[in-house]
Formats: structure tokens, sequence, C-alpha cells
């Protein structure tokens, strides 16, 4: 029987792995908080729609794929014009597109978009000296390994409903569904596709099934070395408010190391990634403001302010739109020019082998804290209102921090999840009897 694994955006890296446990590198970041984690991936729990600054970031990261993948082939940056004719024609389509997850002020985005060409591309001329674009959106997924003892494969709770055909359709358990025994039958918690399925199964067990733990990424852009084809870097694209959060984080991020054991030991649909000692040495964040100034009005003098902040860029297009000499404002450009990377900036980390050695550490240690909170949440009795109190308590730092939860409605109502509605799941499996051709036969 082949079982294919399924997550969502993932599913073309999985060629040649089977049923596996796949972990993101989000699902990591989530589990500061046991609470979010659970009702996002083990209740799947169903929120409103998705906040604009969220999908602004979506939008820009669609347009670069596109524009990325054209200098890929070329090896070469478009002019600012040419950029900006690209992104009138396609943005539009990509925030309809959008749109349908969350609300979004169109013009607000496309003009936003438009004024950081000029801001965005001398960033990539200089790396483009030194650096060639390898791939573009590059899914990958690799084995949790417990060092040289080889793929951790835990006990993962889960339904199972087979038909009466052979296949089968399975999912990691939720609240409760465990809690009896393995043996007998659980009240489960069913989406629509779900309860269809049960209508016609033959079996529906509950219990639990030694499955290989993986991690899967997708790489915003691999890039290689001019000089040396076996160096490479990872690139990452970060639409922000504050580029400064990200620049004092990066020492500490973990996402880009996680990538780089990606690339070293995973696999891109069914084959090993990187070749003949092919390694990553550095990771980049790509920074972009997602906000940028109106701008600057002369005042009434018809002269422009010495206080005016805004990027350098900006200031030159208001002083040629108002028929300005630009001569008489060159010291406030080269002032405006030291500030630009407030807007954009490009923050480069060398990566060394420890690094990655590390990453495969610390992911063994994730996934047995992730399988030990799944158990507990499975087996814990479903009629008891703390149940998930007790298996994923709250953790409320980045609330706190930012002000906002995408579950803050659900979390301090403290709702039951009984009565929450729930998504399909992220993660589950299907498999497909065998056909005599599949086993080299002949009918």
């Amino acid at each position: 029987m082949k079982v294919r694994t399924q997550l969502s955006r993932y599913e073309e890296a999985f060629d040649g792995v089977g049923q596996a446990f796949v972990v993101t590198n989000s699902e990591r970041s989530s589990m500061m908080c046991p609470r979010f984690w659970a009702l996002e991936y083990v209740q799947n729990v169903k929120t409103t729609d998705r906040a604009q600054a969220l999908s602004y970031g979506v939008i820009v990261h669609r347009l670069l794929e596109l524009i990325l993948k054209d200098v890929q082939i070329t090896d070469k940056l478009p002019s600012v014009e040419r950029l900006i004719q690209f992104h009138r024609s396609q943005t539009p389509r990509i925030i309809a597109e959008e749109a349908e997850n969350g609300s979004i002020d169109q013009d607000a985005t496309m003009t936003n978009i438009e004024r950081s060409f000029e801001g965005w591309r001398p960033l990539w001329a200089k790396l483009l000296e030194t650096w060639k674009i390898k791939a573009v959106e590059l899914d990958l997924i690799a084995p949790i390994l417990r060092g040289k003892a080889g793929p951790y494969v835990p006990q993962v709770p889960i339904i199972k409903i087979v038909q009466p055909d052979g296949s089968s359709y399975s999912r990691p358990a939720r609240l409760g569904e465990l809690h009896k025994s393995l043996d007998d039958e659980a009240q489960l918690t069913l989406s629509d596709e779900e309860l269809e399925l049960l209508k016609t199964a033959s079996s529906c067990a509950i219990g639990l099934e030694e499955i290989p733990m993986f991690i899967a990424g997708r790489v915003d852009v691999l890039l290689v070395s001019r000089s040396n084809p076996k160096e490479l870097a990872i690139l990452d694209h970060k639409t922000t408010g504050s580029l400064w959060k990200y620049t004092k984080s990066a020492p500490y991020d973990v996402q880009l190391p996680t990538y780089a054991y990606l690339i070293e030991h995973g696999t891109s649909r069914g084959v090993k990634y990187a070749q003949d000692g092919e390694k990553v040495t550095k990771v980049i964040y790509d920074l972009l403001h997602s906000s940028l100034p109106d701008l600057p009005q002369p005042l009434k003098s018809g002269k422009f302010s010495s206080r005016t902040s805004c990027p350098s860029w900006l200031f030159i297009q208001a002083l040629d739109h108002n028929g300005a000499d630009r001569g008489e404002y060159e010291e406030k450009i080269e002032d405006l020019r030291l500030c630009d990377t407030k807007y954009f900036d490009m923050i480069h980390r060398e990566i060394y082998p420890s690094d990655v050695d590390r990453i495969g550490s610390e992911l063994y240690g994730v996934a047995k804290n992730m399988i030990r909170a799944r158990n507990s949440i499975a087996h814990s009795d479903p009629s008891d209102p703390h149940g998930l109190d007790q298996s994923a308590p709250r953790a409320p730092h980045q609330c706190v921090l930012w002000g906002s939860c995408k579950f803050s409605t659900n979390c301090l109502d403290n709702n039951s999840t009984r009565v929450i509605i729930e998504e399909r799941p992220k993660l589950f499996w299907a498999s497909e009897p065998e056909t005599n051709n599949q086993h080299g036969g002949n009918q």
C-alpha cells in the first residue's frame, strides 16, 4: 500500500518519502505558546480573515518570486522602470487572488510596492555582483535525526479510516480522541470530509503508529557564489514595518539555519539537493519596509523643509515632481541616504558546519516535545473543561508584547474546542490500493 503525505503548501517536496510526520519552522516557532500551537496545529481551529499586513507580505513575496525567477534565467536585474511596468501588469491579479483571504487596500498596496523598487533594487544589484540565483521558492524535506542513531520514529497518536477497497485516510489525533483506550471508540472531532469518509468505511482505528518525523521548509532564494560553486547562501524576504526588529534578532534566528540543514540533509521531489560537497556558508535577510511615507510636499514658499524625513529616492521624486533644483538640496539628499537602510536593507550572517549540526540536535529535541504534547492532548479527558489547559497552557508573552493574536477571541473566552469550527487538518496521510501494474504484473 502506497501512503502519501499531504501537508498544505509542501506536497510536491514529498515524492519518495511515503508516510512522514512533517513539521515546519512555523510550527516550531508557534510552540513558544503551547495554547497557540495546540489550536493551530492539533485542533486546526478556523480563524477570521488574514490581517492586511500579512496579506501585503504575501503579495510582495509572490511578486518577487516572479521577478527573481526571470533574473535566475537571464542573470540580469531589470531596471526600475521595467520593474514598475511588470508590477503594474502582474500585481493586480495577485491582489485579487489574495483578497479572498482578507481585506486589502489595493491602491495603497500598489503605490507602496511601486515606490519600493528604488530602494530594493540597489541592494540586489550589489548582491548579484558576487552571488547568482540557483533556485527560487525551493521546497525541501529532511529527516529529523537522533544524532548517529538515525531517523527519529516516534509513536504518533492517529485516527485511521479504512475503506472497503483497502484505501485509507489518517490524521494526527485531536483533543481527547484517545482518552478511553486504544481499543475503545472515542468521541471523534471530524471534519465534513471525514464524516463522508466514515459513512462508507470498513473500519476506523484509533491508536498509536510509528511514523518517521521530517522537517519541511520553503527557501525564498538559494544563491551560489560566482567565485566558488560549492558555496551557497540562503536569502529570505521579510516585509515589516520595523526593520530594526530583524536587525536585532538576526543572530538568534533559527529559521534560516534550519533551511541550511534542509539544503544539506534534505531532498526536493525525491532527489537529494546538496551535491558534491555543496555547503551553505551564509544566510541573508532581505528586509523590505511595508509602509513607506508619502512623498513630501513643498512649503507655501515652494521650498522643501529641512526637517523632511523620508527615503532619499522619494525626496528626489518629490523634487522632480515639483520642478525643484536637485542641486539646491544635495546636502539634504546625502543626509537622507544615511537613513535609507531604515526602509530597505540586507543583513548578512555567516553560517558554519557547527551551526547546522546544532540545528539538527535542536530539531530532535523539538520533535520529542511535540510528540509528547500531542500524546498528552490526545489522551486527555474530553469531558474535562480544563483538559486543554493542562496539556497546552497559555504562555502569553507574544500577545502581550505585540497586543494581538489570531486566537485571542477563542483563548480569552476559553471556548470549548468542541464548539469551535475546525478546518481540514494541515497534515494527513492517504493511501490507495496498489494495482497489478504497480506490482509489475499484467492483467
